[in-house]
């Protein structure tokens, strides 16, 4: 004959809402943080076009456009020269791309 043993109760009391509101449970538990009023909406802001909201997210980026113009001003001081063009691709090279 096999005995089956039946699982038992983990608590011995089910009153859950008297056991969390006694004196030695509040007293242990820690006080509800007061709830913080979020807005309902608020306007998204784009960083690629609104120079302050780029440096809230990445304070580097500041530092990166104050390198770009101060990168600008140097070539600028050396000489009002335009930067190089590509040259026109040669008439041989334009035969054999567009060759049927």
């Amino acid at each position: 004959m096999t005995f089956v043993s039946l699982p038992t109760a983990k608590i011995s009391n089910p009153d859950v809402t008297r056991l969390i509101n006694s004196d030695e449970i509040q007293s242990v538990v820690r006080p509800a943080n007061a709830k913080i009023q979020k807005r309902p909406w608020t306007q998204h802001k784009n960083p690629l076009t609104n120079k302050g909201v780029l440096f809230r997210l990445n304070p580097y980026a500041k530092t990166l456009r104050r390198q770009e113009l101060l990168k600008q001003e140097r070539i600028a001081k050396k000489g009002n020269k335009k930067p190089k063009t590509p040259k026109a691709a040669g008439e041989v090279f334009l035969k054999t791309l567009l060759a049927p």
